[in-house]
């Protein structure tokens, strides 16, 4: 990842940051998925071949949108995203 694609992740998890401190706390964990679709854009551009990133990436903009409309299955979305990462990263332990 070059610079400006480092600077751009920063400036967007540091706008959120702020965001964070006056929005209600749901939206919080709409801002990190955000945060890390944009992070797994990145990974897309820079030609990562492991499928689980773009999987991944697809699976968070698929579901994003349910923090507005069903908050209850948004909250089990987040709990895959969490086992997912989870799983992928003892790959690399």
């Amino acid at each position: 990842m070059n610079e400006k694609r480092a600077c751009d992740v920063l400036a967007y998890a540091a706008a959120s940051a702020r965001e964070m401190y006056v929005d209600p706390s749901v939206y919080a964990s709409h801002r990190l998925l955000a945060t890390m679709e944009r992070f797994l854009g990145f990974l897309e551009e820079e030609q990562y071949n492991d499928p689980f990133f773009s999987e991944l990436r697809k699976s968070i903009n698929d579901n994003i949108l349910l923090v507005m409309t069903d908050p209850e299955k948004f909250g089990d979305f987040l709990s895959e995203v969490v086992e997912k990462v989870a799983h992928k990263s003892f790959e690399y332990a």
